[in-house]
């Protein structure tokens, strides 16, 4: 009972987070350890990949996260856990966890300029 209250309210979170923010979504976490826990001393780095990834939505570069949710579950039916945004030298990728309709979590890459599916896990 605790893990479906606790899934209910990531997926609530998650939800209420990316249409807050509207284009971008982002964590603390640093990825060099082993948790998506936030760390410590890396908010202007997020702050400047917002601004940077939000300047390019408004530009027309990147696909914003609602038309990448919404491709993403198309792809994967399921409820959306996780949402991120990563740069990769010049290309932007969206990561969005989903849990699928049968319980099992997927993770879907999708190329933000091409909306493309990239790689799933």
């Amino acid at each position: 009972m605790m893990n479906s209250k606790r899934l209910l309210l990531l997926s609530v979170a998650g939800i209420g987070f990316s249409a807050t923010v509207g284009h971008t979504f982002a964590s603390d976490d640093d990825g060099k350890d082993r948790d998506d826990r936030d760390d410590e001393g890396d908010d202007e780095r997020d702050d400047e990949n917002r601004n940077r990834a939000s300047s390019a939505v408004d530009r027309g570069e990147i696909a914003p996260v609602a038309s990448i949710i919404k491709l993403a579950l198309a792809h994967t039916p399921g409820k959306v856990i996780d949402v991120k945004l990563r740069r990769k030298g010049e290309m932007y990728v969206y990561r969005i966890k989903i849990l699928t309709q049968q319980a099992r979590r997927r993770e879907l890459f999708i190329d933000a300029q091409l909306r493309r599916v990239v790689r799933v896990k």
